[in-house]
């Protein structure tokens, strides 16, 4: 992956088990980003059915993350004024509709026109994990992935600024 991202950048898990009594017209796809800008999709079954760690999980097979590495990364919804981790038992697409309810609850609607943003799914750091976890990691894709966002979020940013001016994460 690391010598040809190209190559993955618009991989899609067309090879998903289809659960007993749904027909492949049932399965709808899905949208993740990956925090270096490109995206993955996934065939899920329509419904309320597949949970955070189910395209936790998805994801990581299709940028070929090894399982001992898995626990380093989530699923995140992202809107521009509201992002979110999600648990692993969370199901996303009931979490989807009921955004414009979080996103009110949450964030100043009203200096946006009362207009409510459409998030987006994104792969990315499990923000619980301590620094110490993502240290022991010898995947050159983990250690991508935790640099892509890394990245991201400087230029963006997006870190704890401590006393002495230093980010922490």
């Amino acid at each position: 992956m690391l010598r040809n991202p190209e190559k993955y950048l618009h991989a899609v898990n067309r090879f998903t088990k289809i659960p007993q009594g749904m027909t492949a017209a049932d399965m709808v796809e899905h949208r993740i980003f990956l925090m270096d800008g490109s995206e993955k999709v996934l065939r899920l079954p329509e419904g309320e059915v597949t949970s955070t760690e189910d395209l936790r999980n998805a994801v990581a097979g299709l940028v070929h993350l090894p399982a001992d590495s898995r626990q380093l990364f989530t699923i995140w919804m992202v809107s521009p004024s509201l992002q979110m981790q999600l648990e692993p038992s969370t199901k996303p697409l009931r979490r989807l509709r009921r955004w414009p309810q979080m996103a009110e609850l949450y964030t100043d609607t009203a200096a946006n026109g009362g207009a409510v943003e459409q998030p987006v799914l994104v792969f990315r750091r499990d923000s619980r994990l301590r620094l110490a976890d993502e240290r022991k990691t010898r995947s050159p894709i983990a250690i991508k992935l935790l640099f892509d966002e890394a990245l991201h979020n400087f230029i963006h940013s997006l870190c704890v600024q401590l006393l002495g001016g230093r980010c922490a994460n």
